[in-house]
């Protein structure tokens, strides 16, 4: 699995010029959230956030290095991680139509190829997370495609809306059923599974070691962030004890997660930290370092939850 020259260049300036400029400076990441958050309350998309996300030059981000270990294969708004065992790759989501056909050439591009990925797990059955998953079944010949039966259950339901008919393809049945706790170990690299429903009841976290010029950390990759899919209070209350339980894994005292690896860029400010991570020394300690912020994102999204939990109760 050869490193393409120029990753072997240049770690973590992994932007064309124009992807750059206009993923950054589109619509900043703060500006994201508060579109998401209107669109949380009112249910009605605003205009600017639908340009946005269906906006092909701006969504399109080249794929880029973040860990020793972990690479960038994603879009704008959605990530997709690629990460890296001396046996294979592990792919986290899918993301859907036209642009799992771009993941597949992001892929290809940094230098692996396709029969190299043995895993596919997804963080939950939305369509921008599990959409593209019958074409990576028919394009990597030697994935394992995981997902919670929960999880595969929503997939197959959101797969059939109308709305749905040109960006998701899904196979024809499920492959590898998730399990809280279930180890996923391929060669040297173990991913650590944490079922944490309530953004959707089959809602996965991803816990797994990185590694930045050797030295080791260990990362998560919340599954679901939102409450736009709500069915009621008992959800609610289950996704308040999800973020209950990824805070206790990630201030665990003998092996305590530090970094977020999130599944949508800019609920960490991803692409704004990338482009502040470009020139710095060897030595600096990785920007995406950083266990208060992520502890400071789960209180944030507990809080938004139980403000959530009110107004559902009064339902």
């Amino acid at each position: 699995m050869k490193k393409t020259i120029l990753l072997a260049i240049s770690l973590m300036t992994g932007f064309t010029a124009q992807a750059e400029n206009l993923c950054l400076n589109q619509l900043p990441s703060n500006k994201v959230n508060q579109l998401f958050s209107e669109f949380g309350k009112a249910g009605k998309m605003p205009s600017e956030l639908e340009s946005w996300l269906n906006d092909p030059a701006v969504q399109t981000v080249t794929p880029f290095q973040l860990f020793d270990n972990v690479e960038f294969v994603g879009l704008c708004w959605v990530s997709a991680w690629l990460i890296k065992s001396d046996e294979g790759l592990i792919l986290i989501d899918s993301l859907y139509q036209p642009y799992t056909d771009a993941l597949l050439k992001n892929v290809e591009q940094l230098g692996y190829k396709l029969s190299d990925i043995k895993y596919v797990l997804i963080t939950h059955g939305h369509f921008d997370h599990a959409g593209g998953l019958g074409v990576l079944k028919q394009a990597l010949p030697n994935a394992r495609l995981g997902m919670t039966l929960e999880g595969w259950k929503e997939a197959y339901q959101d797969a059939s809306s109308p709305r749905h008919k040109d960006d998701w393809k899904m196979p024809t049945e499920p492959d590898l059923i998730l399990t809280d706790n279930q180890a996923i170990t391929l060669g040297n690299t173990t991913v650590t599974v944490y079922t944490t429903p309530g953004h959707t009841w089959g809602t996965t976290s991803f816990v797994f070691d990185v590694f930045d010029h050797g030295k080791k950390y260990k990362a998560v990759t919340i599954g679901g962030l939102g409450l736009n899919a709500i069915s009621g209070p008992d959800q609610v209350e289950t996704y308040i004890q999800s973020v209950d339980k990824l805070k206790k894994r990630v201030l665990e005292k003998n092996d305590p997660i530090t970094i977020d690896l999130t599944a949508h860029p800019f609920s960490a400010n991803l692409m704004e930290n990338v482009e502040r991570m470009k020139n710095r020394p060897s030595q600096d300690v990785n920007l995406f370092v950083n266990q208060k912020e992520l502890v400071n994102k789960l209180e944030g999204l507990k809080k938004a939850a139980e403000d959530r939990l009110v107004i559902e109760k009064r339902k």
